[in-house]
């Protein structure tokens, strides 16, 4: 048998976002896009030209079976599902709905207290829905801390002491009721 040394190329192009159209795919012919490193194929006719893998997730009733990974600072779009559950999530999850107690936390310095009794206001950067929260408070200086004025957009930080203290006051505020870890 000779040796032969065929070459089977495809469509392609290096222009980064290039999608071909209807009529530069024949039905079942690919094409390649060598910049996004997408490969496409003309569908069930000759007019619907689709990506081949992971870039279809994005049509309406497609199935992803197996680990889905999404990474980047910024997701779009919106993920429809029976159950959905992570392992890891970074960020503060203020984007995040109906997956899990919100927390808030912070760290107050002492230079902050004012009055008699020294008192500090905690303003949320994003409020929770309502003041349906508990605040625990920890102090590197020995006071008896307590919550005055709560509501959904922050509280007041009570030191119940007029002397001055130089260390820091922390706070952690937990949404009250059951974590709902499913979309």
């Amino acid at each position: 048998m000779a040796n032969r040394q065929n070459k089977f190329l495809i469509k392609r192009s290096n222009v980064a976002g290039k999608i071909p159209t209807a009529g530069d795919l024949l039905l079942g012919e690919m094409a390649l896009n060598t910049a996004d490193v997408i490969l496409y194929t003309s569908g069930t006719t000759a007019d619907t030209i689709l990506p081949i893998g992971w870039d279809r997730i994005n049509r309406s009733g497609d199935t992803v079976e197996g680990d889905l990974i999404i990474t980047g600072s910024t997701q779009s779009g919106t993920i429809s599902a029976t159950t959905i559950s992570a392992t890891t999530y970074y960020g503060d999850a203020s984007n995040l709905t109906n997956v899990g107690l919100k927390t808030k936390s912070g760290i107050e310095n002492a230079s902050g207290f004012t009055g008699n009794p020294k008192i500090k206001a905690v303003v949320f950067t994003t409020p929770f829905s309502d003041n349906n929260y508990s605040v625990t408070i920890t102090g590197e200086d020995n006071r008896n801390w307590t919550v005055q004025s709560k509501s959904s957009t922050g509280f007041t930080l009570n030191s119940n002491t007029n002397p001055l203290f130089t260390g820091n006051a922390f706070w952690q505020a937990i949404e009250v009721g059951e974590s709902n870890w499913y979309l």
